[in-house]
């Protein structure tokens, strides 16, 4: 499958799940990332704005083994007494200790992660998947932002409200989150680095009872990661 496909690997999602001891004491002893979390090159958590681990959609509670994501505790280690201490780990750092060139250069950069919701009546006209001027200009407005770090991701989710078929609104999605990324890819966000998924009205974030509501659930979220330098 094409990188495209993956999507399901991502899920904006800020809602933080309680893990039992139970769950605690039966995840994967190594730690190793299921597949349940979007994580950066080096295996590290991508975490929101608000400090939760971005679960992908596959996650459930028994993939929840990522240390640090849904309370997830680390495995506690043996303490070994000075005695017992390899005499190796006792000697104190030598002028010949080198610090590694790709830790120098972290200190100098940050990974930033956002997520920006659109009501689709500023990106699109009723019914359609074109983009509008207005809808246009906002998203350059982004893209610009995007400019100032280097892009890792970038994922455009787009969403229904309850009216219509589950099959007419799972397509409606799909093919406004795709033009938000296409609009994004040509304004030079590479095209490997996006990634859309289209939601129809499966989530939604107010009732569907209102026409308020139902205006609420028409969105494109997008949701960017990027690692910009510190100031």
């Amino acid at each position: 499958m094409g990188q495209r496909s993956n999507i399901f690997l991502i899920l904006i999602s800020f809602t933080l799940a309680s893990a039992s001891a139970d769950d605690v004491i039966t995840s994967p002893p190594d730690n190793s990332n299921s597949g349940a979390y979007l994580t950066d090159s080096a295996g590290n958590a991508i975490r929101g704005s608000a400090g939760d681990c971005w679960r992908a959609g596959i996650w459930t509670p028994a993939l929840a083994n990522l240390v640090g994501c849904d309370g997830v505790m680390a495995k506690a280690l043996p303490v070994t007494s000075p005695a017992e201490a390899p005499e190796e780990l006792a000697t104190s750092p030598t002028e010949t200790d080198v610090v590694p060139e790709q830790a120098i250069v972290s200190t100098s950069t940050y990974e930033a992660s956002e997520k920006i919701s659109f009501d689709t009546e500023t990106l699109f006209d009723f019914d359609k998947t074109a983009l509008k001027n207005e809808g246009k200009q906002r998203l350059d407005l982004l893209a610009a932002r995007l400019m100032d770090g280097v892009v890792q991701v970038v994922v455009a989710l787009g969403h229904t409200d309850s009216l219509g078929t589950q099959t007419y609104n799972q397509l409606l999605s799909e093919k406004r989150a795709r033009a938000v990324a296409d609009y994004l890819n040509n304004k030079g966000i590479p095209n490997e680095k996006i990634f859309t998924e289209g939601r129809g009205g499966s989530q939604p974030i107010a009732s569907n009872s209102s026409e308020t509501g139902r205006a609420m659930n028409r969105r494109v979220e997008i949701a960017v990661v990027t690692h910009r330098a510190r100031e």
